[in-house]
């Protein structure tokens, strides 16, 4: 895989992904809307030389057409996403045509491989086990059952449709009637792009604190970044207790740094026998022990939090989630045991006023 291009990489993922691909050797262009100088991006070009930032607006057909001719794209990764910050149809459209432009040229140039990062909410409105085989019904409904994921609607229907558009690209068009004669036959170019959509649950790290994950506020809190963690607000606007003893705790949390892993080893894999990929980490869903762990890895956070862990369940939940398939077909699995996760978290908070 010698360049990759990586969609929305000046997020927290997207930033760690660049450094795992420079450091496997392989080059990566990040892009961004302004390359006026930013932490960012002066971090990414500091990193490695392996890897370069490019202004592009991938909403602009022209400006993705040029970006594609300049570099040689073997690989992309896209890692955008808008429902979180959409307060419009319109707003939350961007991702579409961002994905369409890409995914064109990506077909145009002859690029090989086109890996999406999903998550755990296309699973929203079914019933466990949810793995890569689960199939989603037409209606989203909450009625009438119990439900291990109530994630909006809106949200879930999102997620589904961004890997349906990818897994379409990553499929051969084949014509359903004939041309109409011989002088009218129609060729179809031969197929060339794989791709596979990478599902990752409640990620936790810096760039998840927006988003409401209760790990990530419960670290910032730790590392003296935020203050009275039991008044916040979480996602979907729940206090942090209740929301760190059900949804939190569902499905086991997964460290960015690990996140970035996977999608380099999917990357870089000879082949794809699957195109859908639970990926979640190898920790523990009991939030009490969670919150033991971090106790246990700054001692100091204790009177900074102020939770008691008995306020958080200790019951073990299996939803079926286990990253079973990229470990037998691509040989990964979490690399970070939970208190690496936390130690690595802290120091980074330590050097890094986000």
């Amino acid at each position: 895989m010698s360049k990759v291009l990586l969609m929305g990489g000046s997020g927290f993922v997207g930033q760690n992904t660049a450094r795992e691909f420079a450091d496997n050797g392989i080059q990566v262009v990040v892009t961004t809307r302004s390359i006026s100088a930013s932490p960012v991006v002066e971090g990414l070009l500091a990193y490695s030389k392996l890897i370069e930032v490019e202004q592009c607006d991938l909403r602009n057909s022209d400006q993705v057409a040029s970006l594609f001719k300049k570099h040689d794209f073997t690989g992309v990764v896209n890692l955008a996403a808008s429902h979180q910050d959409a307060t419009s149809r319109a707003q939350n459209n961007e991702i579409y045509t961002i994905l369409f432009n890409c995914l064109d040229n990506a077909v145009a140039t002859k690029v090989t491989r086109f890996i999406s990062a999903s998550s755990m909410a296309v699973y929203g409105g079914t019933l466990p086990p949810f793995n890569e085989t689960t199939e989603f019904p037409q209606v989203i409904s909450y009625e009438g059952q119990r439900s291990s994921l109530p994630l909006p609607e809106f949200e879930v229907r999102s997620k589904r449709i961004v890997e349906s558009i990818v897994l379409d690209y990553g499929t051969p068009m084949a014509l359903a009637t004939g041309s109409g004669g011989p002088s009218e036959a129609v060729t179809i170019p031969p197929h060339t792009l794989e791709v596979a959509n990478l599902r990752f649950p409640m990620q936790f790290g810096p760039g998840y604190l927006r988003m409401g994950n209760p790990i990530a506020l419960a670290i910032h809190t730790a590392a003296g970044k935020i203050k009275d963690l039991d008044q916040r607000l979480g996602y979907l606007n729940l206090p942090i207790i209740p929301l760190w003893s059900t949804m939190g705790s569902l499905i086991p949390p997964i460290y960015v740094k690990d996140s970035a892993k996977a999608i380099v080893a999917a990357m870089t894999a000879k082949t794809l026998p699957n195109k859908i990929y639970n990926v979640t980490g190898a920790y523990t869903t009991r939030a009490k022990v969670q919150l033991e762990t971090l106790y246990k890895v700054a001692p100091e956070s204790v009177a900074r939090i102020g939770i008691n862990p008995e306020e958080l369940t200790n019951l073990e939940t299996d939803l079926g989630t286990a990253p079973n398939l990229i470990k037998q077909d691509l040989g990964w699995q979490p690399s970070f045991s939970l208190d690496q996760a936390f130690e690595d978290y802290l120091q980074w908070l330590e050097v890094n006023d986000y």
